[in-house]
């Protein structure tokens, strides 16, 4: 799964959702930037154009894979990473984050209110129903949880939202892409790899598929 995302995003597909994310960082998170968090954050892709937006801002990746933790201690030469299980309490003091990140991940809303600062901001990526729409008839795939806003809202119950962008364009994914797309993601424990990757080989060279997604900046009310 680490290889097939740092495969698929190592092609920059998800450019536009990166640049998103770190401009809402920038223009929404507090005057001293602080610590920026990013929760099962993998390979740090996210973390380290926001790290390098903020000057004097420091990182630190929290996920469960060594593979990606190893990776992600890279991604930036001020940022770090960690181990931890985001269900479980951070390792993190009270109001130490000015920025929490949550990109296609689980997202503990008692535990990121905890760690931000009174001023700090989580923004929040999710996908939308429509998002690779695409795959779920070439390959098979699983859809969106259609109540996925609705959960969202509920878990943020406590806090205020500030900014939210959509982000929708067209991917041009070839079969190596399909594939690394499908095994990158919640669907790598739904389909058989040996049957994806025969898929994928039957596909036409190149393919059109749908990027939406939404990215929601919050503050604790």
């Amino acid at each position: 799964m680490v290889a097939a995302r740092e495969r698929f995003l190592g092609r920059d597909h998800y450019r536009a959702l990166r640049s998103t994310v770190t401009a809402l960082a920038v223009e929404n998170a507090p005057s001293d930037p602080g610590l920026i968090v990013d929760l099962a954050g993998g390979t740090g892709h996210y973390l380290a154009p926001v790290v390098d937006a903020c000057p004097d801002s420091w990182g630190l990746t929290t996920d469960l894979s060594s593979a990606a933790l190893r990776r992600a201690a890279r991604a930036h030469p001020r940022a770090a990473a960690v181990a931890a299980d985001v269900w479980r309490p951070l390792p993190l003091i009270s109001e130490s984050a000015a920025v929490v990140l949550s990109v296609f991940g689980p997202r503990p809303a008692a535990e990121i209110r905890r760690v931000l600062k009174r001023d700090g901001v989580v923004i929040v990526a999710n996908a939308l129903p429509e998002h690779l729409q695409e795959l779920r008839d070439l390959v098979g795939t699983i859809g969106v949880d259609p109540r996925k806003a609705e959960r969202m809202s509920e878990a943020f119950r406590a806090f205020e939202r500030v900014a939210h962008q959509v982000v929708s364009w067209r991917l041009a994914l070839d079969r190596d892409d399909v594939e690394a797309a499908v095994a990158m993601g919640p669907n790598a424990r739904h389909l058989d790899p040996s049957r994806l990757l025969a898929t994928a080989a039957e596909l036409p060279a190149v393919v059109g598929v749908s990027a939406a997604m939404e990215v929601t900046v919050l503050r604790p009310s």
